[in-house]
């Protein structure tokens, strides 16, 4: 999961670096005409560098910045360091290119601090760029989240609510004489063993029912789902997931191992769910 999510940030920060790249490409090309080739093979080099150090800039350094003392202290030695990866890096970077004969050199410098004065502004105003953009992303997507955990409420609580209209009449509706479902996949009924099924969870409108075998997407609710297993063999431990109790591996008061995938145990499924197990 977490590598995943890395390389989601990872390819956010190739297609900034993109953007920053053309941007610049303009620039260049605009001040200064021909070796447009050479130019954008420099400045792909370049914009490399600074999509790395942008990367760890504000995905690791920014957030070990926080209100306490430890924090605050550590925090002007941090951003001193930075600031010299963003002013003579990007130098020393050129420099090693060169050497390499990856580099065109079109400019002299005459020493390192000249090269930091000339680089600088290249660097420090990808801070902006790469973090004007970064925040425009992380909004739209904490927009997004919040919408959809809030259609999931709104779907929870009429959940609730039809469920209190029907009369409490099926006391052994979990008790079924078959030891299979049937489900909708693809405009298909599809059988599915429950002593195969390891767990249930929930995406959006849809549930994701993991087998043994393969893995089954079908559109119903997680309440419709729980309503049509057995309570001896499966029981609901979050708003999300729904597992096979006799599938679990290892537990502990947060988390629950199901064939070597961690499921998290929802707060308000916390109590009932660590008395069947003990």
């Amino acid at each position: 999961m977490q590598l995943i999510k890395n390389k989601a940030r990872i390819q956010l920060y190739l297609w900034i670096g993109l953007a920053y790249f053309v941007l610049w490409l303009i620039v260049s090309l605009f001040l200064n005409e021909g070796l447009v080739l050479k130019k954008a093979s420099n400045l792909t080099l370049l914009c490399f560098y600074l999509v790395v150090l942008n990367f760890v800039f504000f995905e690791y350094a920014v957030p070990l910045i926080k209100l306490n003392w430890k924090r605050i202290l550590m925090a002007p030695f941090l951003l001193f360091g930075f600031s010299l990866f963003y002013s003579f890096g990007p130098y020393f970077w050129r420099a090693l290119l060169i050497k390499l004969h990856l580099y065109f050199p079109f400019r002299e410098h005459a020493s390192a601090l000249d090269g930091a004065e000339y680089y600088t502004p290249f660097s420090y105003l990808s801070i902006f760029f790469f973090g004007v953009l970064k925040f425009s992303y992380d909004q739209r997507k904490l927009k997004a989240m919040t919408q959809q955990l809030r259609k999931e409420k709104q779907e929870a609580e009429q959940n609730l609510l039809e469920s209190q209209k029907k009369p409490p009449a099926k006391e052994t509706k979990k008790e079924p004489t078959e030891d299979h479902i049937f489900i909708n996949v693809q405009k298909k009924r599809v059988k599915i063993v429950l002593e195969d099924i390891l767990y249930i969870e929930s995406q959006k409108e849809y549930i994701k029912i993991v087998t043994h075998q393969k893995e089954y997407l079908t559109k119903m609710s997680t309440h419709q789902m729980e309503s049509i297993l057995p309570d001896q063999q499966f029981h609901r431990v979050h708003r999300s997931f729904i597992i096979s109790m006799k599938k679990v591996q290892s537990y502990t008061a947060e988390i629950i191992e199901v064939a070597g995938i961690s499921i998290p145990i929802g707060r308000k499924y916390k109590s009932s769910t660590l008395e069947l197990l003990q």
